[in-house]
């Protein structure tokens, strides 16, 4: 058997694979024409976010693929999803490692406007000694749209601010941790009307492509604050910017756009009820020690036929 690693894993890593499966050829190819003679005889395959469906062909023993992300919308590109489909391809993401930074981000992002902390850094650089009114999280009510691993990491931080939390999810059979209550996706718009902080975990499939757009921002509070952490092509970001433009919530924090890199004329540039971060929420120092074993213990379970995590549904989506 051969495992095929396409992204730029330190040797320290790539030495933990190969302890973990020492039956197994562990071969890193960084380079794409070494990587096309790699994948004709590999079985498991370690590659990043961007599906390389060319590639994937090639790989005439392929049996899983494992990308380094959590979502895996890319993947869900009809070609791609149909040559998986088609080949017994199995697909493994990376949801589960990312829920400690991105809900630290989300908080970080919420305190700094509940208390205008980056006004203060302002006027502290124009030596101003400058008191304004802040706010308080304690019994505000956040607004969780989408409550999988990510979400609920959220909810637990927003719940030691002493916050309300509503969810919203597909399913709202049974309870969830950390959850105050729980609204269908058909009843979205009552849990939006709702929320002082309203942040956005969805996966992206065809179900929340456009979910959050001028309806939904329509029923909001004009002092929410609206946050995105999920996709950008979740969010309608034409209904977004005039939302923000026209005073209908009061400012937003973006981590994820449709276009990335952010262009230079972007619109959000130009919002001062904005903060925008270059899709950073996840990142953290021991991100590839997490992945790596998870990778391991998912690869393991394969082999000897048990419940792999994280296995990728094609009909959902994720």
């Amino acid at each position: 058997m051969k495992l095929l690693v396409t992204i730029d894993l330190k040797e320290k890593y790539m030495e933990m694979i190969r302890d973990a499966f020492p039956e197994i050829l562990t071969v890193k190819a960084l380079d794409p024409a070494r990587q096309v003679e790699e994948i004709i005889d590999t079985d498991f395959l370690v590659t990043g976010f961007k599906p390389d469906l060319e590639l994937f062909k090639k790989g005439e023993r392929l049996q899983v693929i494992q990308t380094w992300s959590a979502g895996v919308d890319k993947y869900m590109e009809e070609e791609v999803l149909q040559h998986l489909k088609a080949r017994g391809i199995k697909l493994i993401s990376m949801s589960g490692i990312h829920g400690d930074p991105i809900a630290e981000h989300v908080m970080g992002l919420i305190i700094n406007y509940s208390r205008r902390l980056y006004d203060f850094y302002e006027a502290q650089k124009e030596r101003k000694w400058l008191r304004l009114d802040v706010g308080q999280l304690a019994g505000k009510t956040m607004v969780i749209v989408g409550t999988g691993s990510i979400g609920r990491e959220i909810a637990r931080r927003a719940k030691a601010f002493r916050m309300r939390t509503i969810g919203v999810k597909r399913n709202i059979e049974g309870k969830i941790d950390y959850i105050d209550e729980l609204y269908s996706n058909a009843q979205l718009e009552i849990a939006l009307k709702q929320g002082d902080y309203i942040v956005i975990a969805l996966p992206l499939t065809e179900e929340t492509r456009g979910f959050i757009g001028r309806k939904e921002f329509a029923v909001m509070k004009e002092t929410a604050f609206f946050v995105n952490i999920a996709r950008g092509e979740v969010v309608d970001e034409g209904a977004l910017i005039e939302a923000l433009k026209e005073g209908r919530i009061a400012g937003a924090a973006l981590d994820v756009f449709t276009e990335e890199p952010l262009s230079p004329d972007s619109p959000f540039y130009d919002l001062e009820n904005v903060y925008i971060t270059p899709h950073i929420s996840a990142a953290h120092p021991d991100y590839n020690l997490k992945a790596v074993r998870l990778f391991i213990e998912n690869l393991k379970s394969y082999l000897e036929n048990r419940e792999i995590k994280n296995l990728v549904d094609y009909n959902r989506g994720y």
